[in-house]
């Protein structure tokens, strides 16, 4: 988390000799990404969840979000620009502009892939503020077999469950007792 100032130049002409120019701050700014680690699995959508803290309106302001040096997403002069845009990133990307409003940059990624994992930085250019955000891919566990058993034995108040399970090729045995509560 970096935290800056946010700062504006006003200039007023006041002759044709005489400029005065000063900085107004906006007070101290920072962003802030929950959670700082996001796990997905291949084929999902990920949300990189990021917000300026105070909010202050970005609909007017540079963005930027790259894996490494590579550009994920930009945002500038109001709409999205996809120019500079990574193609692996092509037609993957999604930008909530009704959010900027409220500080919100939250990126959305869409089908992930392995090749995504990694570090992602948001840049806000004006003001000197960025942040990271680690994206990690792994592969969704199927189950191909199941097995349950139940075991009770008369009058009695507990039964042993059972369970074997196959996942990707590997099996998994758990038991547990479960007291009979009819």
């Amino acid at each position: 988390m970096k935290t800056c100032l946010l700062n504006y130049l006003l200039c007023i002409k006041c002759s044709t000799k005489l400029k005065l120019c000063f900085y107004l701050s906006s007070g101290s700014s920072k962003v802030v990404c929950s959670p700082w680690t996001v796990q997905a699995h291949l084929g999902q959508d990920v949300v990189l969840s990021c917000r300026v803290e105070p909010p202050i309106n970005l609909t007017a302001e540079t963005l930027e979000w790259k894996h490494g040096p590579a550009f994920v997403h930009v945002y500038r002069s109001g709409g999205d620009n996809y120019d500079d845009q990574d193609l692996r990133f092509k037609n993957r990307t999604i930008l909530n502009h009704q959010n900027l409003k409220d500080g919100n940059i939250s990126l959305t990624l869409t089908n992930v892939t392995k090749e995504d994992e990694g570090n992602y930085t948001f840049c806000l250019r004006n003001h000197d503020i960025s942040a990271n955000v680690t994206l990690t891919v792994g592969k969704l566990r199927t189950v191909t077999h199941a097995t349950f058993q139940v075991r009770t034995t008369p009058f009695s108040d507990t039964f042993l469950v059972k369970q074997e399970v196959e996942l990707l090729g590997r099996t998994v045995r758990k038991e547990d007792c479960i007291a009979n509560s009819g």
